[in-house]
């Protein structure tokens, strides 16, 4: 059972195994760990062990990437306080296994540190995909792929592509979802920058 989770706590689903993940969370200001599954069949929370961890982590962000039939899980942050420095970190867990496994070998271009950034599945393209997000010194306004191998910068493709890259202005915790034709964003925050110290 959950206690006390609440806030920046980032969730997928897992149609094969009809679960619910969720990893992570915050609780009184402090970043917490740990991987909850949640059975759609059953309905009844769990907290497996499991094969590797991305550590106590909020304001991160999953999506469940049917094509790899994995969840992506990328940034967020192990600090507490406000406007903390974000991670640029990319994780998949594997549901079948209980296994987390950090893409440490992408090349690049990788997306930079961010937290509390959208996120939404492409099921046509089979790419992840980012957009904004905060990055400990202002809001971001970059959108970006994930296909499985790689990160892909969307805006610089678009760009060299289409002469132009339209994006949304930035924004902090944007809501994405795929409707059937194509990925809806809406709302999101401006957060304040990052004082200097």
């Amino acid at each position: 059972m959950l206690h006390g989770r609440f806030d920046y706590v980032p969730a997928g689903f897992v149609s094969s195994e009809k679960s619910a993940v969720l990893y992570g969370g915050e609780y009184q200001d402090a970043p917490l760990d740990g991987t909850y599954v949640l059975s759609l069949v059953s309905m009844v929370w769990s907290r497996p062990a499991t094969n590797g961890s991305p550590g106590p982590l909020r304001s991160a962000r999953m999506v469940y990437d049917e094509a790899l039939n994995k969840i992506v899980l990328y940034g967020g942050t192990n600090m507490a306080g406000e406007n903390p420095l974000p991670l640029d970190r990319t994780w998949e867990f594997d549901g079948p296994t209980l296994t987390w496994t950090r893409k440490d070998n992408l090349p690049t271009p990788k997306p930079p540190a961010l937290s509390s950034q959208g996120m939404a599945y492409d099921p046509v393209r089979q790419w992840v995909i980012m957009f904004g997000g905060n990055s400990g010194t202002g809001d971001y306004d970059q959108t970006w792929a994930y296909s499985g191998t790689r990160w892909i910068h969307l805006d610089l493709l678009f760009q060299m592509n289409c002469g132009s890259s339209t994006h949304p202005t930035p924004r902090s915790s944007p809501s994405m979802a795929w409707d059937g034709e194509k990925i809806v964003l809406f709302g999101g925050g401006r957060r304040a920058a990052r004082s200097p110290r």
